[in-house]
């Protein structure tokens, strides 16, 4: 039974300027979405005719670095109007859901109205109602949807904003030969510490191309993409993200990073302020430090976002270097005293925005190894006790083992379904990256107690793994069986991670000399080259050239004869 209403004439007319505004609304937002949709049949969404001839250009020129980046920009700024474009049409769809809903209840309020009440004893007349009133309730009723509607938009919009208020944009990410061709994270793409290229050996004082000051200390190693080399530095006072010419050394620019807590940080002199490697996509420069900072700079040196992760709770200071993933900065973020704390976990952030993507916890507490992307897409993180892949999209954990010690500061290293990991206090293990769950007892393919690093991470050519100590034993094990090849006593420390050059292992000790040795299953040095100075970070290489960071300069060698 429908009760009628009091002053059913309020009612009505509330009711049908109700109804005729939804209609309204519903007509203006359908016109626009049928406007759309032609528009993308017609043209496509992602395609401009600036993006198709930088494309036909680059055909022709393939070699051509300001192209790229022109076509990079170009595929940057029809993304970012694409997916505006998605949100409107969502929201567009959410108003007409919602003035759908409104013109259901106006035309169930008219019928309402139209019915008679009852007959009563002493009728009492109703003022007649005020046409302002009547406006604003109708006005009021449809405007909750339009307006919830655009303010939400608004507000997504804010969320996301950059500090010079642009709206967010997409990373372009680079093609697999781009990623290669480059440096752009800690032991190059991928993690590895593998070269592409031609790089002749040994070199002399003659090589040297160029040697620029670093104004602040680090042991981050260096990073490179196109023409520039990036690099942080960092004190207890100032942190910093310097950019140089790769050909020249000159300064480009410095980018001054401010700390948000820089109270009761836990420091080690040995790590510094500024030990990650920061990371480049091609479009941003992404850093972090000590204090939990982590900003995102452009070519030119200047500030898209910047995040504070909390003050990190790290004995011998955070080192975690960062990775990369489709247009997502990775951090792993393994703080705390215990496995049982609640900080530990790995964090991926949107590159164009710093908006947090995914966090997946991690029952670890502190380390200081770097993780890796697999060429599956799979993220690797070791700390203590678990060493952890992960789907590197989404931050989902596929497999787990319990595996290492405490202290952990070595790398893990992957080639095809297998990986490597290796640290002082625990062992050197191969897993198999393709088990699911808890694979410590059932996916672990050998292990070795020995050759077990504290800070450089191991090096494998399919055939071989490598591991050196912090006091310069190089052992060398089968990759498929664990059996112990060789051991060889450098007698020099060694800090830096190890890369491979064609069919050479390249170990560069703390003085600053590079040992070339030769990748085989017998220990055979083939060069050493000149002292560069007191070295801690790891080798990059690119375009025939290589920066190597010492303890106050940035040095570029070019062998004789080198190439791309």
């Amino acid at each position: 039974m429908i009760t009628p209403l009091r002053e059913p004439r309020l009612w009505r007319l509330t009711g049908q300027l109700c109804a005729g505004l939804a209609i309204l609304c519903i007509l203006i937002v359908t016109v626009a979405m049928l406007r759309a949709f032609i528009h993308d049949k017609q043209h496509g969404p992602l395609v401009t005719r600036e993006v198709l001839e930088a494309k036909a250009q680059l055909r022709q020129t393939p070699d051509d670095d300001a192209l790229k980046a022109t076509l990079r920009a170009a595929d940057v700024r029809v993304r970012h109007a694409f997916f505006d474009h998605v949100s409107l049409r969502q929201r567009g769809a959410w108003l007409l859901l919602g003035s759908g809903i409104v013109l259901v209840l106006s035309l169930k309020l008219i019928r309402l109205a139209d019915k008679r009440p009852p007959v009563l004893p002493t009728p009492i007349a109703a003022p007649a109602p005020s046409p302002w009133a009547v406006l604003i309730v109708a006005t009021a009723t449809v405007a909750l949807f339009a307006g919830g509607a655009l303010t939400s938009r608004s507000l997504t919009t804010a969320a996301s904003l950059l500090p010079d208020d642009r709206a967010a944009i997409t990373i372009a990410w680079p093609s697999d030969q781009e990623l290669l061709a480059n440096w752009p994270v800690f032991r190059g793409w991928g993690g590895v510490g593998h070269v592409a290229g031609n790089y002749p050996h040994p070199w002399d004082e003659k090589s040297t191309a160029w040697r620029t000051p670093i104004p602040l200390p680090g042991k981050s190693s260096p990073i490179i993409w196109g023409d520039s080399v990036f690099i942080t530095g960092a004190d207890e006072d100032r942190r910093a993200l310097y950019a140089f010419d790769l050909a020249t050394g000159q300064q480009r620019w410095t980018l001054e990073v401010p700390a948000t807590m820089a109270e009761g940080i836990e420091h080690f002199e040995d790590t510094g302020w500024a030990a990650p490697t920061p990371a480049t996509d091609g479009t941003h420069i992404y850093a972090i430090f000590a204090t939990g900072d982590l900003v995102a700079v452009d070519f030119n040196g200047k500030k898209i976002w910047q995040r504070f992760l909390g003050k990190p709770l790290s004995a011998y200071g955070y080192a975690s270097s960062l990775t990369l993933y489709r247009g997502n900065v990775i951090v792993q973020w393994d703080v705390g005293r215990s496995e049982s704390n609640a900080s530990s976990c790995i964090l991926a952030f949107d590159g164009a925005t710093g908006r947090q993507v995914w966090r997946t916890p991690r029952a670890v507490s502190a380390s200081w190894a770097s993780p890796i992307v697999t060429t599956q897409g799979q993220l690797l993180a070791v700390g203590t006790p678990w060493v952890a892949g992960y789907d590197a999209a989404t931050g989902a954990e596929h497999w787990r083992a319990k595996l290492m010690g405490p202290d952990v500061g070595a790398s893990p290293i992957a080639l095809a379904d297998r990986a490597f990991v290796a640290n002082e206090h625990a062992l050197l293990a191969a897993i198999n990256t393709s088990a699911r769950g808890d694979v410590t007892d059932s996916a672990i393919l050998w292990r070795s107690d020995e050759g077990l690093p504290d800070i450089a991470s191991p090096i494998t050519d399919g055939k071989r793994v490598w591991t050196i100590t912090s006091a310069g034993t190089l052992y060398a094990f089968n990759a498929a069986t664990g059996i112990k090849l060789y051991e060889h006593d450098l007698k020099r420390a060694v800090h830096a991670s190890p890369v491979l050059v064609g069919d050479t292992l390249w170990l560069t000790d703390i003085r600053g000399v590079t040992h070339i040795i030769r990748a085989g299953d017998s220990f055979e040095k083939l060069a050493a080259t000149p002292a560069l100075g007191s070295v801690s970070a790891s080798l990059a290489f690119a375009k025939g050239r290589i920066i190597v960071r010492t303890d106050r300069h940035l040095v570029c060698i070019v062998p004789k004869g080198g190439g791309q």
